[in-house]
């Protein structure tokens, strides 16, 4: 019920192999969005030391676009909220490619994902994404 980030603290060595996931996430939201700022700066700096350029890639969930549960951001008690996750990127000045820029135009954003149900976008959804990503990163 929490931010993993298992491949970036991989990418930095801070992953702890012996660590188990299943323990229970004891922490408050402000220490989460510090250790969430810190990662991506850490991130974004490793990228820059060797010459790439960082990008932040907002995926937006299934929930964004239903009304079954109107106040699904409220109920995330134990996750960062969206807004707030993009407010941190934009402070850190990190550019950010936000697929719900293209999803929001669409008639049904639902199609994207895997019958149209809560879950990870379908087939269709991640080649939209790729094309996204591709014409974001060709503008900036």
């Amino acid at each position: 019920s929490f931010f993993k980030f298992k491949r970036i603290r991989t990418l930095f060595g801070l992953y702890d192999k012996n660590y188990s996931w299943n323990t229970q996430f004891n922490s408050n939201k402000d220490t989460l969005y510090i250790e969430f700022e810190n990662i991506i700066n850490i991130a974004k700096n490793r990228t820059h030391e060797w010459g790439g350029e960082f990008y932040f890639v907002y995926l937006p969930s299934w929930y964004e676009y239903t009304n079954i549960f109107n106040n699904y951001s409220n109920n995330k008690n134990s996750i960062m909220e969206s807004q707030d996750i993009i407010s941190i990127i934009k402070k850190l000045n990190i550019k950010i490619i936000d697929f719900n820029d293209f999803l929001k135009k669409q008639e049904d954003p639902h199609i994207y994902f895997p019958f149209k149900l809560p879950a990870h976008y379908n087939k269709k959804g991640y080649q939209k994404l790729a094309e996204h990503i591709s014409k974001e990163i060709i503008k900036k």
